[in-house]
């Protein structure tokens, strides 16, 4: 393995000391950076071989990140997701939810105009000035069940699985509209092709098992 030179290592430990964040995180965002830039560099020769000529950091970098990624998250290394990383960054206990959630699972032909996420019930609305969010409250299973991690843009965010977005859609089909919900739910069944035995484990925790199940036998049958 390429040692990574002791001042890019230093450098990197600074400002995940300053950050709060973890090198591999701090690695990452610099990995981002790099691969976001690429195709300018293929268009200008100049900045292709400056490139070359320090890609043995990178491919350091990259190794040290490989090597230490243990924790099991699932990392997106691109920044698609600006928004999303606005709001945890302000609100770190927040998962995203309903359409945010759809969205990002590609299960849903809905183009968020805000971010949608949950909160533990009682806690207090945050102030957000951009992006638009909106926030929904929960508790028990409701709140934990279901959570993934992601990495994106170098930043550890909570999200709701699919499984547990179908279900969170009927449960709030009120407020996102039961066209919505219904969506979401021919999508996991035929574009993700998921366990529907999980989405209805979901539905009884959002106590929407009877709504979901008829809806679910019409689509599998």
């Amino acid at each position: 393995m390429v040692q990574i030179p002791r001042q890019l290592s230093d450098s990197l430990k600074s400002i995940a000391q300053a950050t709060g964040c973890s090198v591999q995180e701090i690695a990452l965002t610099a990995l981002t950076s790099y691969v976001l830039n690429e195709k300018r560099i293929v268009r200008d020769e100049r900045l292709r071989k400056k490139a070359k000529k320090h890609s043995r950091i990178i491919n350091a970098v990259m190794d040290e990140w490989s090597a230490t990624e243990s924790d099991g998250l699932d990392y997106i290394d691109t920044l698609a997701y600006p928004d999303y990383y606005q709001v945890i960054s302000k609100v770190p206990n927040a998962t995203i939810c309903l359409i945010s959630a759809l969205s990002f699972h590609n299960i849903t032909d809905q183009i968020p105009h805000e971010v949608q996420f949950t909160l533990a019930s009682g806690s207090k609305k945050p102030k957000i000035d951009y992006p638009p969010t909106r926030v929904f409250w929960s508790s028990g299973k409701a709140l934990t069940a279901g959570v993934e991690t992601h990495i994106l843009d170098g930043r550890p965010v909570q999200i709701y699985s699919a499984a547990k977005t179908v279900a969170d859609c009927f449960k709030y089909r009120n407020k996102i509209g039961l066209d919505v919900a219904l969506e979401a739910l021919r999508m996991y069944f035929y574009d993700l092709k998921d366990n529907p035995g999980e989405l209805l484990e979901f539905a009884k925790i959002c106590r929407v098992y009877r709504v979901i199940l008829p809806y679910a036998m019409a689509l599998l049958s």
